[in-house]
């Protein structure tokens, strides 16, 4: 019996064939994810010079003190200091600024409150904001140990959400 063997320049040209078919099929994952992830970045880059809060509207304000069953103080229903034994809640109110940059398709934002031990109670607010337009925003019914919070500018990049970097941490003090 007779063994044929595959010759040297077949097996070269089959190498070559799968090296190139490979490529391809890599080159075809990998381009479309480096491009969706480059506009998204240079979205995020426009938003961050074309959206800012304004930190001199930000600030929380007194609205109703509870206990720990929920009962309402009375003595002190719309300001000041709560009595003993009850818990301030309170109105945010945060007004951000969305430049004239059309480009930025702002979606939604996402603040985050933080307390005093760092953590974190996320939420997401829907803008329909145009270009040049000051927008007030509020959160109600908050703890009286939030004592900061984020700003996430959420954009619309094709038909997905794009989360970008923190606009930066706004110190929360009680509104004048």
């Amino acid at each position: 019996m007779r063994k044929k063997a595959i010759s040297d320049i077949v097996s070269t040209v089959l190498i070559i064939m799968i090296s190139v078919a490979a490529v391809g099929i890599i080159a075809s994952i990998v381009v479309p994810m480096i491009k969706t992830s480059l506009v998204g970045g240079q979205a995020c880059m426009g938003a961050m010079s074309d959206i800012s809060i304004q930190e001199d509207n930000t600030c929380k304000k007194l609205v109703l003190c509870v206990n720990s069953t929920n009962e309402t103080d009375t003595n002190n229903p719309s300001g000041g200091e709560c009595g003993e034994g009850f818990e301030g809640r309170y109105n945010v109110s945060l007004v951000i600024y969305k430049g004239t940059n059309e480009e930025v398709n702002l979606d939604k934002i996402q603040i985050s409150l933080l307390d005093y031990s760092g953590n974190s109670n996320p939420r997401e607010l829907t803008t329909d904001m145009i270009s040049g337009e000051s927008k007030l925003f509020t959160i109600e019914n908050v703890s009286e140990d939030i004592i900061s919070l984020d700003v996430i500018p959420i954009l619309k990049v094709g038909n997905k959400p794009k989360y970008c970097d923190k606009l930066g941490k706004v110190a929360l003090e009680v509104c004048a």
